[in-house]
């Protein structure tokens, strides 16, 4: 791993961040967007190797059972457990099950875990009194709108479609070119798919947005698509060397602004510092 980290340093130096560079468009520009897509797959395969090298040390290094590896998948299944006891008529029926972790990852859209659970089983009792997904909500911040788009999307599915097939669409392989024609085809209220490749491969859940889809197939035991949430963008931030950005003015007036803080307390003799300490030559506080 300390390799692999070495030598990403060494080519940050060289290069700069690893960050995907946009090819220029049109004819006379083709032979700078070759040379900027080279050093795209270049980096790509950078950050891979630190990715890959990072689990690697974890998963060999850890003291046992502390690796992490598997926690994902045992907390979804102890938070499942968690719902069948609230709502054992859940467990074994696709239509509730499926409404519920629907109604989950749609709800989990900028929200800390607890507030999404909160807001997943209140909606999901209103889902079993009408039901309906309920589209009209106050809770969910600025996300609540995209929310409620997804829940009347679940709505369309399930008013016209038995949960099987429901459940078949969701679970679904396709394009994401084929996923958008298909949303057309079957009338789903969308304006228009984002967040994607026309050719990245996705399943139809992808239809609530990448990050909610790839959510949703994991509650249900798929862990082959990324759940790319804030703790994927910060690891990948870091990699890539955008993590934070450094601002040196930024850092030289907050520093100028401590300082001043600093010998007013000791001039004034207030806060954690003795006036004994200060300095009178170089302005500065002394520690003791």
């Amino acid at each position: 791993m300390f390799e692999v980290v070495s030598y990403l340093d060494r080519e940050n130096a060289a290069r700069g961040e690893l960050m995907y560079e946009v090819p220029p468009k049109g004819e006379g520009n083709a032979k700078e967007a070759r040379a900027i897509e080279r050093r795209n797959d270049e980096k790509a395969d950078l950050i891979s190797d630190a990715t890959t090298a990072e689990i690697m040390w974890a998963l060999e290094n850890a003291p046992e059972g502390e690796s992490g590896e598997g926690w994902y998948a045992r907390q979804m299944e102890g938070a499942m457990d968690v719902m069948y006891e609230l709502y054992p008529d859940m467990k074994g029926d696709l239509a509730k099950e499926m409404a519920f972790k629907s109604i989950l990852a749609i709800t989990s859209n900028g929200q800390e875990v607890t507030d999404n659970f909160k807001l997943a089983d209140k909606l999901y009792q209103k889902f079993l009194k009408t039901g309906q997904f309920p589209t009209s909500f106050s809770a969910g911040g600025k996300q609540k709108d995209a929310m409620k788009d997804s829940m009347a999307v679940m709505n369309h599915l399930y008013n016209n479609y038995t949960p099987e097939q429901v459940n078949e669409f969701l679970a679904a392989e396709m394009t994401f070119g084929e996923l958008a024609k298909k949303a057309t085809a079957m009338g789903l209220p969308i304006e228009a798919l984002s967040g994607e490749n026309v050719d990245t491969i996705v399943t139809g859940s992808v239809i609530f947005g990448p990050k909610l889809g790839s959510f949703y197939n994991n509650l249900n035991g798929r862990f082959d698509s990324t759940t790319m949430d804030l703790w994927f963008a910060r690891t990948m931030g870091r990699i890539q060397g955008v993590a934070t950005k450094i601002d040196p003015e930024g850092i030289r007036t907050t520093a100028s602004e401590l300082r001043e803080a600093i010998l007013l307390s000791v001039e004034e003799g207030v806060g954690s510092f003795l006036p004994d300490t200060f300095d009178p030559e170089t302005k500065w506080v002394k520690r003791t």
